[in-house]
């Protein structure tokens, strides 16, 4: 008789360590995904752990008669530490799951002539012990521009891109990164000005760089294009081809060259953070 009970035990037990294991397996799954965006849930992970402990020391006492007893209670401990820390995890999930919007992603922005370009991590930290440094930037997020709130830290050359505002925000680390000039294009004189057409070359309107991460920048401000839009006007004997830096990836010929000052409707022109016309021929 004896043998048979101990045999119940250790085969309740063995069902109590698979119910284990299915719950370290969800927990741990659930505290996983928000680490690879902040540290803030590191807590959450390691009660997530504690589960594989709990299941060696039930594997250890199979074979003892307290099995099922202490399996029931390693169980009712495991809801209620990686249980909890797994609930915090889902109820942030919303939270979370907008970081994966930012995933593989260029982001960067200008200060002071300076590009600052994130470095794929982000972070936690209070507001209140950082420094704003504006109250707002425009960020190039892939394609497309957004704002945000950016704070420094102290000794530290570091930009911090808030996505996530509260008691404790997330924030975005941006490195600030040594860029060059690779070609400068200079101004065409006006006494050249008819040389150059004779010659059927470009016309620069203002002085332009190309840098050394492939965007481009005027005096006044920085671009991610360089586009050389050519076709015919109405009743033109040739082509001509209009060059603009641009933050707009595409721009139709006729929108090139009624802003280029051939229309009389503002709303045909660009703004200057958007594109600037540089050259023509």
């Amino acid at each position: 008789m004896k043998k048979t009970d101990r045999s119940n035990v250790s085969i309740v037990s063995i069902f109590e360590m698979i119910i284990l294991a299915i719950g370290v397996i969800i927990s741990i799954n659930a505290t996983l995904k928000p680490l690879k965006y902040t540290n803030k849930y590191m807590w959450c992970f390691i009660f997530a752990a504690i589960g594989l402990v709990f299941i060696v020391i039930l594997a250890k006492n199979l074979k003892k008669r307290y099995a099922c007893l202490l399996g029931a209670c390693l169980i009712f401990m495991y809801i209620f530490v990686a249980g909890f820390g797994a609930i915090v995890c889902e109820v942030n999930a919303s939270r979370l799951r907008q970081l994966s919007y930012y995933e593989g992603k260029n982001i960067y922005t200008y200060v002071n002539d300076i590009k600052y370009e994130w470095d794929g991590k982000s972070v936690t930290y209070d507001p209140s012990r950082l420094k704003p440094l504006d109250e707002s930037l425009n960020f190039w997020v892939g394609d497309e521009s957004k704002s945000y709130i950016v704070y420094t830290k102290e000794q530290s050359d570091q930009l911090f891109a808030e996505v996530f505002s509260g008691e404790t925000g997330i924030f975005l680390i941006l490195d600030p990164m040594k860029i060059t000039v690779v070609n400068t294009y200079e101004e065409t004189p006006p006494s050249l000005t008819e040389e150059y057409l004779a010659d059927d070359k470009f016309l620069v309107m203002m002085p332009y760089y190309e840098m050394s991460d492939g965007t481009w920048r005027t005096d006044e401000n920085n671009y991610k294009y360089r586009l050389e839009i050519t076709g015919r006007m109405n009743e033109a004997a040739k082509d001509s081809t209009f060059v603009y830096l641009s933050n707009i990836k595409d721009i139709t010929f006729e929108r090139a060259y009624m802003a280029a000052g051939f229309s009389s409707n503002m709303d045909d022109y660009f703004d200057k953070e958007d594109a600037v016309l540089v050259a023509i021929k």
